[in-house]
Order: C-alpha cells, then structure tokens, then sequence
C-alpha cells in the first residue's frame, strides 16, 4: 500500500474509533445523568480501600492533614457532618475551598483526575428537571 493509501486507511480508523471513544469520555464524566452513577455517595463512594490506590478512607486522610482533629465519633455522614466545622468563616476552611484545593490544586497530577476523571458530578449530583446542584453525601465507611 502507498503512502497516501495508508493515511487514508489511518483518517477512517480515527474517523470510525473518535465518536465512540467521545462519547464513552463524556458518560464516564457525567454519571448518573449520561450513565449509572458509580459514585451515589460522593465522597464515601471514592474513599475506600478497594480502589486499587493507596488506602483512600477519609478517617485515613484527614489522619494525614497536620493538626485535623480526629473525627471518627462525630462524623456520621461525609461530607454533610463535615460543615460542623467547615463553614463560612472558620478557621479550618469553607469544605467547598477545602475539597476544591485538595481535589484540583495539583491539576493533572491529582490522583482525583487521574483515578476518577475529575468529574464534578462524581461529588455533586444535578436534579435535571430543575437544574439544581446539591453535594452528594453517603454514610461514613469506617
């Protein structure tokens, strides 16, 4: 095959594989609106041991953070017991520039973008019907 030929045979295999590769990219980074959600309890659903990284639990997290109190008897429920003492004004952080900062700061070297795809709805969930957005919460696994 010429030259020519074999860039054309390379434009229609790009051309076949590109729309399906885009979509799947684009499920995978709107879950539970363009597929299952992995993810129904935000934080909880990623903090956990099985997922092929280090140990990931939020109680082994915080645990890493200089000075972060030890949670495991007042948090029932991440991130929403969370805003006791991360609130407008406090000392420790708004949980949203907290969460944000941990999640994003290193950019693509986040294990967050490169574990999880960084999607924003893997932490907050959208109620279509009215365009909302809340913070997805779920019972703390440890």
């Amino acid at each position: 095959m010429n030259r020519a030929g074999l860039i054309f045979l390379s434009l229609l295999v790009v051309a076949a594989v590109f729309p399906a590769a885009l979509a799947a990219q684009n499920a995978a980074s709107l879950p539970g609106i363009l597929g299952d959600d992995p993810y129904p309890a935000g934080c909880v659903s990623c903090h956990k041991n099985d997922t092929g990284a280090a140990a990931l639990k939020l109680n082994l997290m915080l645990a890493r953070i200089q000075g972060h109190p030890k949670v495991d008897a007042i948090v029932k429920t991440a991130p929403k017991d969370c805003g006791m003492c991360h609130k407008e004004g406090a000392k420790a952080g708004t949980l949203d520039s907290v969460v944000h900062k941990a999640h994003f700061a290193k950019k693509a070297d986040s294990l967050f973008i490169k574990q999880f795809q960084g999607a924003c709805l893997n932490c907050h969930r959208m109620d279509l019907a009215s365009g909302l957005v809340s913070i997805k919460s779920g019972a703390k696994n440890w």
